[in-house]
């Protein structure tokens, strides 16, 4: 399974206009370049602890479905549609 710490990597170095899987120039061939991405996206998932106003309220309102997926996913659709 893959983490979410590399899906966020791996989203990051396309958004960066890098190749996830190519190998690091120079490199080890099986270093990625998706891993120079790691710190990013361990920054903005670190940045995601503190849920915004937003957030909180979409949470608070999927709570009585009592599907613990529904509150994260409206979570994360509040704070990208947050811009």
């Amino acid at each position: 399974m893959t983490t979410m710490i590399e899906k966020m990597a791996r989203a990051i170095c396309i958004a960066a206009g890098a190749k996830p899987d190519d190998s690091k120039s120079g490199m080890d061939p099986w270093s990625k370049v998706w891993t120079s991405y790691i710190p990013h996206a361990r920054a903005a998932l670190t940045a995601m602890l503190e849920p915004s106003e937003a957030m909180v309220d979409v949470g608070n309102q999927c709570l009585n479905d009592g599907s613990s997926s529904s509150v994260f996913d409206a979570m994360i659709q509040a704070a990208l549609d947050e811009e």
